[in-house]
């Protein structure tokens, strides 16, 4: 990504057209975005053999770079195929997680990274696509939004709630040392539970942190090391307790949408109140994550 943006400062075409076909769809989509800035249809070709793919953060900077293009025909087609691909995706994301589960001492790996991005939700996405097609009308059809509820995740009981005032989570930062975390579980029960749960099922295991702020947080727990995958369905806010530093947040879109990507506060920030659910704190090792802020 890094090679990406230098290649964009320094107007080098040919490493950013083989860049936007990289293995990793993190390099792509900077690549894409860096080629779109030199001229709206340079990056056609790669969006079109992007919007084969599933990432999200990917799927979204194609559509939206393939507005206006003049090839209609194989825009359209590429675009519903993201956009159904999403929807199954979506709906699969909602029927294979639910079911809690407990763990007594849970820990997760998650070694560095130095990636950066911003965050939109699955509807976004869709919109997104809908966007690229540039017409109300995709198929000559008119289309109507039957938005379904996601499904409300199961409450812990009452014996895995009292579990939670007892149970540590450590992050193992890959060449810096251990962090550990007491879960505020009286503050936030049902969010405190589910990164327990998740942890304790091996889902952060192997993840990055994926968005570093020297002087503000460190960002992680992304499949896609980005923010535009995690965890479905998505949890109610649990807001009340201050972002100060030290502090785990549980990084949203929006109201009600947390999706297993959390924060934690490198300073205070009090801004951060009333937005955001703060569920656990650093007990232990916070120079740990200093430092890999630093070393960032």
């Amino acid at each position: 990504m890094y090679t990406a943006r230098a290649a964009a400062l320094t107007g080098q075409v040919d490493v950013l057209r083989r860049l936007g076909q990289d293995a990793h769809d993190n390099v792509r989509e900077a690549a894409i975005a860096a080629l779109s800035t030199r001229g709206p249809r340079e990056a056609d070709d790669l969006c079109l053999a992007a919007l084969t793919r599933d990432d999200y953060q990917l799927l979204i900077t194609a559509a939206r770079v393939l507005e206006g293009t003049p090839r209609r025909a194989d825009a359209r087609a590429a675009l519903l195929g993201a956009l159904d691909r999403s929807r199954v995706n979506n709906a699969k994301r909602r029927g294979t997680h639910g079911r809690p589960s407990s763990s007594a001492s849970p820990s997760l790996a998650i070694p560095p990274t130095r990636l950066a991005s911003s965050r939109t939700s699955p509807t976004s996405i869709q919109q997104s696509l809908r966007r690229g097609i540039s017409a109300r009308k995709v198929d000559g059809q008119p289309r109507t939004a039957t938005p379904k509820p996601l499904p409300r995740l199961l409450l812990p009981t009452a014996d895995q709630l009292a579990d939670l005032f007892h149970t540590r989570v450590v992050l193992h930062l890959r060449g810096l040392g251990d962090v550990e975390l007491r879960l505020l579980a009286t503050d936030a029960p049902l969010n405190a539970f589910r990164f327990v749960r998740l942890a304790g099922a091996g889902y952060y295991d192997g993840l990055t942190f994926h968005r570093v702020v020297p002087g503000f947080v460190i960002q992680g727990g992304s499949p896609g090391a980005n923010e535009y995958s995690g965890d479905g369905p998505f949890t109610r806010d649990e807001i009340g307790v201050p972002n100060r530093r030290g502090f785990v947040g549980l990084s949203t879109r929006g109201r009600d949408t947390g999706d297993a990507q959390f924060y934690v506060n490198l300073v205070d920030n009090y801004r951060l109140d009333e937005d955001y659910t703060v569920f656990a704190e650093v007990v232990r090792g916070m120079d740990s994550s200093t430092a890999f802020s630093r070393a960032t």
